[in-house]
């Protein structure tokens, strides 16, 4: 099975080295490195060019944001299955891969989501799990991409990432797949990747336009109705006291089993 990282970058050159040499390092070898870069004007081409004969396909041209780049990078990519790992991003361990592979057992699955090691900007690191991930937790709640790998199959079927949805376009295209396509997925349980708070989406500048994008594209796929009940059901479970969090999880689970809110 062959997996095509993409990354996607722009004057990169504090960090584009940290992420090739995280993709470079995989123990598992059926990969095809894609890198999409916007036309930098720093150094980041020369540090890529050093790894050139280990990177598939490089691609430099001016273009129109991160999903936009995203997007080109579904296009060159000819992996069956496809993970995103941008500047500044990288895998937790070199067996990362190999391990997810060595996982996936859900052969109608179309995208496949484990855990990430947060790293906060003061240093201290903590595993976010997905474990118990499903359409509840998606109302308000995204999959970190990094840590989402995707069959081909499902860029072909739903489309790319929407651009017009400029921070939050990976919670679109998941929404689209899980609700809209009604897709199947599998949570696999490994970290995948070190997820560094402050990027894109988590930075003070952003991060109110992220939950209303989140919420404005979880309206759109849910419906007025569904998404106020699911919201309701949340509030519901947060304000409960439970005894232990076993009890919580178990409730929660008779609910999505209850209700078809698996994913």
């Amino acid at each position: 099975m062959k997996i095509s990282v993409i990354t996607v970058c722009f004057n990169a050159r504090d960090c584009i080295e940290q992420t090739i040499n995280s993709v470079l390092s995989q123990t598992y070898k059926n990969i095809e490195y894609v890198i999409i870069d916007g036309a930098s004007t720093d150094s980041t081409l020369d540090i890529i060019e050093k790894y050139r004969d280990n990177i598939q396909v490089l691609v430099s041209e001016e273009d129109g944001g991160i999903f936009y780049a995203m997007n080109k990078g579904i296009n060159r990519a000819t992996g069956d299955l496809l993970i995103f790992i941008n500047a500044g991003d990288s895998f937790y361990s070199p067996e990362t891969l190999e391990q997810a592979v060595s996982l996936i057992n859900k052969p109608d699955a179309k995208l496949f989501y484990g855990d990430i090691n947060v790293i906060e900007e003061n240093g201290i690191h903590w595993v976010k799990t997905f474990r118990n991930t499903d359409k509840i937790t998606l109302t308000s709640n995204c999959l970190c991409h990094q840590a989402t790998l995707y069959r081909r199959e499902l860029f072909e079927k739903i489309g790319g990432y929407d651009e017009k949805y400029p921070i939050c376009a990976d919670h679109e295209l998941n929404l689209r797949a899980l609700i809209k396509y009604k897709l199947k997925a599998q949570y696999i349980p490994i970290v995948v990747c070190n997820f560094t708070m402050g990027g894109y989406s988590t930075s003070r500048k952003n991060i109110k336009n992220t939950s209303r994008q989140v919420h404005e594209i979880a309206l759109k796929h849910y419906g007025k109705f569904r998404f106020k009940l699911l919201r309701l059901i949340l509030m519901t479970l947060r304000n409960i006291n439970f005894p232990d969090r076993k009890s919580k999880i178990r409730l929660r689970r008779i609910i999505t089993d209850l209700f078809g809110l698996n994913i």
